[in-house]
């Protein structure tokens, strides 16, 4: 069974979660979960990244504008 995007969004546990890069791509398929802690830089290991990956960054560690989540 495949899920997607907007599957991951009904989950209970992730109410909260909100999408900051627009939502076209709701009903794509997710084929890995990726979790990451973002130092400086919150796009710094984009270059890995193939297609078909939900990205979560904590964030936890940032210094600075924490608005952008």
């Amino acid at each position: 069974m495949a899920i997607t995007i907007k599957d991951i969004f009904k989950l209970d546990s992730l109410t909260s979660m909100k999408i900051v890069a627009g939502d076209e791509g709701i009903e794509k398929q997710v084929e890995w979960v990726y979790v990451a802690e973002c130092f400086e830089d919150p796009l710094e290991g984009i270059q890995w990244l193939q297609g078909g990956e939900l990205v979560f960054i904590t964030g936890s560690k940032m210094k600075g504008n924490l608005s952008i989540f």
